[in-house]
């Protein structure tokens, strides 16, 4: 399957995270499907609220979309993260509901400079098979009013939001209006309430494509090399 763009995630490998969060969205980019979706409070249409991140699934952008630079391959890449990975080891973490900027996602409950060290070496060793941003890009990005920095590094890496200004979170929703947001909090903390202060291990990245319908899906995710006392590596999981 071809793809339109690529971008490396972080997806729980945590199945019932997993399959929770694919559920609140109701986009699966393992199985590559919609998958159904919760009933929550009459007040709130979750197919509405979630339709904005639907396409891109549970996730956690490491390093943000984008397309393939001339003369280089999807394989090439895929090899490249594969020997990225092996130099890795598990980061632990847990998660909380936050909001950002009108929108709820799930967010470190303590900052974690190993998951920011991580996201810069994958940004900085994946650069080589990224292409320059068109002009509609460049546009749709500076109307953000980006930072001098921002823009710096929209020039040079293809996205402003890198490196200091990086922040992980696994997004859950569009912008919400302000009447309805306690009980989008309250609805998001009551479904996730399974997973939420629980320690995961970050342990393996996934490499993904959109899709020509938009959605993102898992081509393959790459275990970390580096073992720790809780992870044993597994082989690379390839979904075809």
């Amino acid at each position: 399957m071809n793809f339109k763009r690529y971008a490396v995630y972080y997806t729980p490998q945590d199945d019932l995270f997993y399959n929770l969060g694919s559920s609140w969205l109701g986009w699966d980019t393992v199985l590559r499907q919609p998958v159904s979706q919760p009933e929550i409070s009459n007040n709130i249409n979750i197919e509405k609220i979630t339709e904005t991140p639907r396409k891109y699934g549970l996730h956690a952008t490491i390093k943000a979309p984008f397309r393939l630079a001339d003369g280089v391959s999807a394989s090439e890449l895929e090899r490249q993260l594969r020997n990225l990975c092996l130099s890795l080891k598990p980061i632990e973490f847990s998660l909380e509901v936050s909001e950002l900027n009108g929108f709820f996602a799930l967010t470190l409950t303590v900052k974690n400079t190993e998951i920011r060290e991580l996201h810069t070496k994958v940004v900085c060793e994946l650069d080589e098979f990224r292409a320059p941003p068109t002009k509609d890009e460049f546009i749709k990005r500076r109307k953000n009013q980006l930072t001098s920095e921002q823009d710096q590094n929209l020039i040079k890496w293809g996205y402003p939001y890198i490196f200091k200004d990086f922040y992980f979170h696994i997004t859950l929703t569009g912008k919400i209006p302000k009447n309805l947001k306690n009980t989008v909090t309250d609805e998001i903390k009551k479904f996730f309430e399974p997973v939420l202060q629980r320690k995961f291990l970050m342990s393996e990245l996934a490499l993904v494509g959109e899709g020509h319908d938009g959605n993102f899906h898992v081509i393959c995710r790459t275990p970390f090399g580096q073992k720790s006392k809780k992870w044993n590596s597994r082989p690379t999981k390839h979904f075809s």
